[in-house]
């Protein structure tokens, strides 16, 4: 499901961030420990997400929403070990991935991680 910030009536904006909130949420479950070993599935897994985020600013539509924060909390540990090439081959997920950090550091309410550098110089 993918729309547009343009104005729509009330009722259908929450439906769909309801629809995207519970398909992005299920999606968290597709990312399990050790996924980053499997290349096969890691890079199917990346390759959906960038896809996905390529035209959008959260996955949940215009505004940030808990599925964002839990993607977030499901992709830390594998931006954490993905090189700069990789972060870089999906620039997009990237890109949201850095703005996340950016957010979830400005506000107290969310347990500190690791901070992951992203490049967003072109490396080669």
């Amino acid at each position: 499901m993918v729309t547009s910030c343009n104005k729509t009536s009330a009722i259908d904006v929450e439906a769909l961030k309801t629809a995207l909130r519970y398909q992005w949420e299920e999606f968290t479950h597709n990312i399990y420990p050790g996924i980053e070993k499997d290349h096969a599935e890691f890079s199917k897994l990346m390759s959906h997400l960038n896809s996905f985020i390529e035209n959008e600013t959260f996955f949940s539509g215009c505004e940030i929403d808990d599925c964002d924060h839990a993607l977030f909390d499901a992709l830390h540990p594998l931006f954490t070990q993905m090189s700069f090439v990789q972060k870089q081959k999906y620039a997009s997920v990237s890109r949201w991935f850095n703005h996340m950090q950016f957010v979830r550091n400005q506000n107290k309410l969310y347990p500190a991680k690791k901070n992951v550098v992203i490049s967003v110089n072109n490396l080669y």
